[in-house]
């Protein structure tokens, strides 16, 4: 229905449709056919074409029933679906994914070398004020962390040098060189004792 109560057919709604997406203004439009903006905004809503893929396309209004259909399918509130494909990221979220990418790289750059205190000090050093405890949290949420190498510690054997078998017995004397050597290698961790 127009101001004047005329009933206009699909094919002239989706004629004038077709003159908006060429570019034609909504306000010429409304006063070239005599139907008024919101009248030409519910037929363009209704008659676009949204692209579904790369090949096929359908009209916003089909698209809107079949999204409605999923979320009852689904039990999925249609709001919370709006919500999530309308959501902006807010600045806080903005600012820790470019920390938590500085952070990567910043391990990435030291070969995984690198825990948080070392970032934490490297992001200081260019002007970032970043806490410890964030560091080690955004870590833990890229699931990196520093290679860490164990110290060597000497340990005490539990076999005693009276248990080891004795293959000089004590008999230092050669008739050549290079045919006994000895030296204490107790310090050297070795599968079996020697």
């Amino acid at each position: 229905m127009s101001k004047n109560g005329i009933r206009y057919s699909e094919e002239l709604k989706q004629q004038i449709v077709d003159f908006y997406q060429a570019g034609s203004s909504v306000t010429y439009l409304s006063r070239e056919y005599g139907v008024t903006n919101v009248t030409l905004d519910k037929w363009i809503k209704e008659l676009s074409n949204a692209k579904v893929s790369d090949t096929e396309t359908m009209s916003v209004k089909e698209y809107e029933k079949i999204k409605k259909r999923i979320c009852k399918v689904l039990k999925f509130p249609r709001s919370t679906y709006y919500k999530t494909f309308l959501r902006v990221p807010s600045n806080r979220k903005k600012k820790a994914s470019t920390l938590k990418s500085e952070i990567y790289e910043i391990w990435k750059e030291s070969k995984r070398r690198y825990g948080a205190p070392k970032i934490q000090k490297v992001l200081e050093s260019q002007g970032k004020k970043v806490s410890l405890k964030r560091v080690q949290r955004y870590m833990r949420e890229l699931q990196i962390r520093s290679i860490v190498v164990k110290k060597f510690r000497y340990h005490t054997e539990k076999i005693t040098s009276e248990e080891k078998e004795n293959l000089l017995n004590r008999d230092f004397k050669t008739t050549s060189i290079h045919q006994k050597w000895c030296i204490d290698i107790t310090y050297i961790y070795t599968k079996k004792a020697v």
